[in-house]
């Protein structure tokens, strides 16, 4: 988990013959936990939980209702 402080057209994903990450993009904070396989989701909850008070000290970020949120 990283938080990019910099310009993002400092990053660079595809410089590699066949780039590992082809399709990526910024998403909001909760979103993979609903995204994720299920059988890996509780995994992803207790990752994004415990990081979430080094990425949001004031407060974690409210978590989505859904798979649409």
């Amino acid at each position: 988990m990283l938080r990019l402080i910099g310009d993002e057209g400092c990053l660079r994903l595809d410089c590699s013959v066949k780039p590992e990450f082809d399709r990526w993009c910024w998403v909001d904070y909760w979103y993979p936990l609903h995204r994720v396989v299920f059988f890996k989701r509780q995994v992803y909850q207790r990752a994004l939980d415990e990081l979430a008070p080094l990425l949001f000290p004031a407060g974690k970020q409210p978590k989505p209702l859904g798979p649409s949120a």
